[in-house]
């Protein structure tokens, strides 16, 4: 098996290193903290699995219907499934390395 990965910089608190080679996508997020206050929160591309590599943080879901959301604590070795909706890292604690690949 031949791997390579690709660097992606998303911000100066946020990169993405994309695993290429392997029999599916997968790519590690290193969050190098909280995202700045005035940052929107994002839509993940699809459906995933993911894996808590080091660190933790408490990811809040927002519904897009009303507009509610629930806090979710991920800490290290979590292995959950991860699903299209928008997300809000501003809650990042600390260094946190996650992997996800969809699915």
């Amino acid at each position: 098996m031949n791997l390579t990965i690709r660097h992606e910089k998303m911000s100066d608190l946020f990169d993405k290193y994309h695993i290429e080679g392997l029999p599916f996508p997968a790519v590690i997020h290193h969050f190098k903290g909280p995202e700045p206050e005035d940052s929107q929160p994002h839509d993940h591309p699809g459906d995933m699995d993911v894996k808590v590599l080091h660190g933790w943080y408490a990811e809040k879901r927002i519904f897009p219907v009303d507009g509610c959301y629930t806090k979710i604590a991920r800490r290290k070795g979590d292995n959950f499934k991860g699903y299209r909706y928008p997300l809000d890292n501003r809650n990042v604690r600390g260094r946190v390395l996650y992997i996800y690949a969809p699915r």
